[in-house]
C-alpha cells in the first residue's frame, strides 16, 4: 500500500459555492451562518469538485486550490483506486449538498451512467440519497410514480396538464434517508431541509414545474422527452430508511 501524501494526512475543509435559485429560504443561512446580503441560498454545494461549482480548500498545504486541481494532483491518494479508474478518471466522484426547499423543487430524473456515456452528457449519471434535517409538519417529497403509470400513461398525463395525479408523495421526517436511484421521478417539497450526497453531475430533466414562471416571466423549461427515456418504469419506489445508531463509543 503507497503511503499517503503528505498534504492529504490531515482533513481537508473547504468552502462552499452557494447556488442562488427561486425556491431556496432563510434556513441555510441560519444554520451555517454563510448567506448573501439578502440570506436567501436554495444550495450550499460544501464538497464538490464539478465545474458548475467547485470546492476551495480552506486550510492548509493546499489551501486556495480547487477540489478539482487535488484530485487532478492526487488522483487514487484522494479518492480510491476506483474512482481513478472509472470514465471520469481523475475527478472527485461525490457531490455533497446542503439543500433548502422553503418552496418546492420541480418534478424531476435524471439520467444513469449508461444514458449519460450514450449522448455524450460529459459527466455521469446521477443517483442520489437525501439525509432529512428538519421538516415541517406533513412535509412530504415525491419519489417515484403512482403503481400503474407507465410511459404512455404518463406522456398523456403530461399533455393533459395532470401530471399531479400520478405522483407517488411520501411523507418525510428529521433522520430519514432517502435513496434516489438515476432513472427515479423525485422532487423535494417545501418545508425540508436535507443533506444531499450525489455523483458528481448536474444533468435534470424536469417533468413539472408547478405552473411556475422563472425570472424573466415565463414558464421554466421542461425536458419532457429526455425526461420519459430516462424514467425507469420498471422501478418500485423505495422506502424510507431510519437509520439506527449501531455503536457508540469513543474514539
Amino acid at each position: 500500500m503507497s503511503a499517503t501524501p503528505e498534504a492529504l494526512a490531515a482533513p481537508l475543509t473547504f468552502s462552499p459555492t452557494l447556488k442562488h435559485y427561486m425556491w431556496g429560504g432563510h434556513n441555510l443561512a441560519r444554520l451555517t451562518g454563510r448567506a448573501p446580503h439578502d440570506g436567501v441560498v436554495a444550495e450550499s454545494w460544501e464538497i464538490s469538485g464539478h465545474p458548475a461549482g467547485p470546492s476551495v480548500v480552506a486550510g492548509g498545504p493546499l489551501r486556495g486550490l480547487g477540489l478539482p486541481e487535488v484530485a487532478a494532483r492526487y488522483g487514487a491518494a484522494l479518492a480510491g483506486r476506483r474512482a481513478e479508474a472509472s470514465p471520469a478518471g481523475r475527478t472527485f466522484p461525490l457531490l455533497v449538498k446542503l439543500l433548502d426547499a422553503s418552496h418546492a423543487l420541480s418534478v424531476q430524473v435524471h439520467p444513469d451512467d449508461d444514458y449519460a456515456a450514450a449522448h455524450g452528457l460529459g459527466e455521469p449519471g446521477k443517483t442520489e440519497m437525501w439525509y432529512i434535517l428538519e421538516a415541517e409538519a406533513g412535509a412530504r417529497i415525491v419519489h417515484g410514480l403512482e403503481p400503474g403509470t407507465d410511459r404512455a400513461v404518463l406522456q398523456r398525463a403530461i399533455a393533459a396538464g395532470s401530471v399531479q395525479d400520478h405522483l407517488r408523495r411520501v411523507a418525510v421526517k428529521p433522520g430519514d434517508a432517502v435513496m434516489v436511484p438515476a432513472g427515479t421521478v423525485h422532487g423535494i417539497l417545501s418545508g425540508i431541509v436535507l443533506v444531499e450526497i450525489q455523483q458528481s453531475a448536474d444533468t435534470t430533466y424536469r417533468i413539472y414545474d408547478w405552473d411556475r414562471v422563472g425570472p424573466d416571466g415565463r414558464p421554466r423549461q421542461l425536458h419532457v422527452e429526455r425526461a420519459l427515456e430516462v424514467i425507469d418504469f420498471a422501478r418500485p419506489g423505495p422506502g424510507i430508511v431510519t437509520p439506527r445508531v449501531a455503536e457508540v463509543g469513543g474514539g
